[in-house]
């Protein structure tokens, strides 16, 4: 794979994961009040 390629997909990655990260916090802020 080329460096774009791999570029787009650890970039893709952090923000799957940053998205998943802000909805468990999200809950968890909503479970603590």
């Amino acid at each position: 794979p080329t460096v774009e390629a791999l570029r787009e997909t650890i970039t893709w990655k952090i923000r799957k994961i940053e998205k998943i990260r802000s909805t468990l916090t999200l809950m968890g802020i909503e479970g603590q009040s």
